[in-house]
């Protein structure tokens, strides 16, 4: 029978359910079971011949009995409206009683965080004065959640005369629905009262939010919580998901599935922020203000998703501290709030509709330092395979700065682990990880899986070269900016600097995306822009280019059809000059990039391009070039491209490479690097590079290459000549013929 009643959702209907039912039930009750319909039978009874407030005590009586009975709650709060409605019939009570029935009509949810004067707001909350009462509950209500932490000790409250308080005190917390939910798992999760435990999960059976059944099920798998306490989990259970919880897995599964769910950020299960707020409420076991009692933390809502998953997975790893998934899920989320806390420390946007303050920024860079810390200890307790997971998570999430920090954390604990770690199922997240929509997630992940798998075996080998390709030429590579909405012109132009080895970044003739798209590129060679654009616009996007640090010295063509209306470009500056749509073909379009481009020194890079490309030249170190399946002959042309414009370290590396696999190709420009500037070392490693392909290939050298290599003969350092001596061998010199130029140049004589 108390179940059958707990499925009764229309309290209107109840006398009549009972009516018919009542009779057949009563014969099979147990004594306590008796007692329950007892009691909703003379609450029925009195209700309806009008005896409101006898009524009321009748379901109090009852809840103290059966919390989480829904329908005897629905039938008080009935009986609670019907003696409203009684105070209007007395003038006196009047006005105060319309006040409060029109309150509570409306349900006015102010949400106020600061509770005034709390101690005197939960004893109006227990006067046995209705009006005062009721005022009291229509404040409280007007908190939302932020009244739970000063009614939730109600329910705690055990002495028979105190049964009515704490039937306001269930009706108040189930009213208040979702905005309870989280405190209430706190209670349930974290306190030592059997009773407050016991009613916490009666409340949360009646709210029906599925965000509190992990937390139920933990309650059910505890081999300390006792009958009361388990017999309310499992019927608030019942009353949440319909299902008995054998049927529902473990709670580490279900904590998963809760963590999976606010880490997708899916607001249709676990709930909308519509504020620049949230909330993450947390046990205060020993705090000077509520103590024993659940508080709250205040984070940016761009946070709240993301901390809500680790918090859940930090629960549920309480469960079931082994479990994997868990881990990973907190590892990942861990990470994205890294991300998004370094983006928002320095971001220049809008946020729910309003600017980015300085306020927002700071707080951004003090959470980033925290977590800066936080995730590394966490990410270095990780096994490999459960990291990986982790950035599965972060790819299946499109969150590229969590991802590419996924990948760095994983190259790393690979690393450690030294020869033979790569395992199969971590290759194959890495190799998902190729096809990532952010390129320095794709170049990682390349230089990750060559470092760590230098046979080639567990990743497709020619798509890994690929992207370790374009990763070698990232520094190098000259970009080109696109501004157009003519898709067909667009393309035609794209193809056209493809041809002539030129990268693009491409956009629509609008503000954002113009921002959008320069947010993914470091630096910009070349603009075309489409010209015949309504002049606010064209202006607004000339003043955007030349304030961009990344634009504001790049060439800029306009492209302008003259059949169609375009601002006077004589008015702007910094225009490189104005062309047709004619003109954008190769033999228009290379001479501009042949001066404008290639004929400028690239010094734009950044520091962290320059990392990447030594990354990437050293992951090769590891390879060997007679035992792998990668197709090594991919890399050797942007590694020549490695050899000048860069850093010693990157030179260094990528001679190291072409020592080991380089063709005969790459003799002329590692003899160029001979005859450079650069230091004794690079010169001398670069001279033994031009021996080894020499031997390798067989190949015979061009003059001009021997000639460095007698001239460094020649030299000062008996390094150098000694490197020239053996290169000089290497390129099929007679043996007599290099003895005499060592003895005519003394080497060994020092």
């Amino acid at each position: 029978m108390c179940e059958l009643a707990k499925q009764w959702r229309v309290a209107l209907a109840v006398a009549v359910v009972l009516s018919v039912g009542l009779a057949g039930q009563v014969a099979a009750a147990d004594e306590q079971e008796q007692q329950i319909l007892d009691a909703f039978g003379r609450g029925i009874t009195l209700y309806e011949t009008g005896d409101y407030a006898a009524a009321r005590a009748a379901f109090d009586q009852l809840l103290t009995m059966e919390p989480g009975m829904q329908t005897a709650l629905k039938m008080r709060d009935m009986a609670e409206l019907g003696q409203f409605f009684e105070m209007k019939e007395v003038e006196e009570l009047r006005e105060e009683a319309e006040r409060l029935l029109d309150l509570l009509t409306r349900a006015a949810r102010q949400r106020k965080r600061a509770v005034a004067e709390p101690d005197r707001l939960v004893a109006d909350f227990q006067s046995p004065e209705l009006a005062t009462y009721g005022n009291a509950r229509i404040e409280l209500l007007g908190h939302g959640p932020y009244a739970v932490p000063y009614v939730v000790h109600l329910l705690k409250l055990d002495a028979e005369e105190e049964q009515t308080v704490v039937a306001r005190a269930i009706s108040l917390l189930a009213e208040l629905h979702p905005d309870a939910c989280l405190p209430l798992i706190e209670v349930l999760s974290n306190t030592d009262s059997t009773l407050l435990k016991t009613r916490a999960a009666d409340v949360l059976g009646q709210i029906g939010d599925p965000r509190a059944v992990p937390a139920l099920m933990a309650v059910l798998e505890d081999e300390a919580a006792g009958a009361d306490v388990k017999g309310a989990a499992e019927d608030a259970l019942l009353n949440i998901t319909g299902r008995m919880p054998e049927d529902l897995g473990s709670a580490a599964e279900q904590y998963v599935d809760l963590a999976g769910a606010y880490f997708a950020q899916d607001k249709a299960r676990v709930g909308y922020t519509y504020a620049l707020s949230a909330d993450i409420w947390e046990w205060n076991p020993a705090g000077a203000d509520l103590a024993e009692q659940v508080v709250y933390e205040e984070v940016p809502v761009y946070l709240n998703y993301q901390r809500m998953a680790t918090e859940v997975a930090l629960d549920g790893l309480a469960a079931e501290p082994g479990n994997a998934q868990l881990q990973a899920l907190l590892g990942a989320a861990l990470v994205r709030q890294l991300a998004l806390c370094e983006f928002f420390k320095g971001a220049d946007m809008r946020l729910g509709g309003k600017e980015v303050t300085d306020d927002i920024h700071q707080d951004a860079a003090v959470r980033a330092e925290a977590l800066g810390v936080q995730a590394p200890v966490v990410l270095r307790m990780l096994k490999t395979p459960v990291l990986a997971q982790a950035l599965r998570l972060a790819l299946g999430a499109g969150d590229g700065p969590a991802a590419l920090y996924l990948v760095k954390a994983l190259g790393d604990k690979l690393a450690a682990s030294g020869p033979g770690a790569l395992e199969a199922d971590v290759a194959e997240v890495l190799a998902a990880a190729l096809d990532s929509g952010d390129k320095d997630v794709r170049y990682n992940a390349a230089i990750v899986l060559v470092a760590a798998g230098p046979g080639g075996e567990l990743a497709p080998p020619q798509k890994v070269m690929d992207v370790m390709g374009a990763a070698l030429k990232a520094a190098a590579d000259r970009n080109a900016l696109i501004i157009m909405d003519n898709f067909q012109m667009r393309n035609k132009l794209v193809n056209v600097l493809y041809g002539l080895d030129v990268a693009t970044i491409e956009s629509t003739v609008l503000e954002p995306r113009i921002e959008s798209a320069l947010a993914l590129e470091p630096s910009v060679d070349i603009v075309f822009l489409a010209g015949n654009v309504e002049v606010g616009k064209f202006t607004r996007i000339m003043t955007l280019l030349k304030g961009d640090p990344r634009t504001m010295e790049a060439p800029l063509y306009v492209v302008v059809d003259p059949t169609a209306e375009a601002p006077r470009m004589s008015d702007y500056e910094g225009i490189a000059d104005v062309i047709g749509p004619d003109a954008l073909r190769t033999e228009a379009v290379q001479p501009i990039v042949e001066e404008q481009v290639f004929a400028r020194s690239r010094s734009a890079f950044t520091d962290a391009e320059e990392a990447l490309v030594l990354k990437a030249a050293r992951a090769l170190a590891a390879v060997n070039p007679l035992a792998t399946a990668y197709p090594l002959a991919v890399l050797e042309p942007p590694l020549v491209k490695a050899l000048t414009g860069y850093s010693e370290e990157v030179s260094a590396a990528a001679v190291a490479a072409l020592a080991e696999f380089g063709s005969s190709a790459t003799v002329e420009p590692l003899a160029e690097l001979v005859s450079g500037d650069g230091s004794v070392a690079l010169r001398s490693a670069a001279c033994r590079a031009v021996a080894a392909v020499l031997k390798r290939t067989g190949a015979a050298p061009a003059e001009d290459v021997v000639a460095v290599l007698k001239d460094t003969l020649a030299g000062e350092d008996q390094a150098m000549r000694q490197a020239a001596a053996e290169a000089l061998s290497a390129a099929g010199l007679p043996a007599g013929e290099v003895l005499a130029l060592v003895r005519t140049e003394g080497l060994g004589e020092q």
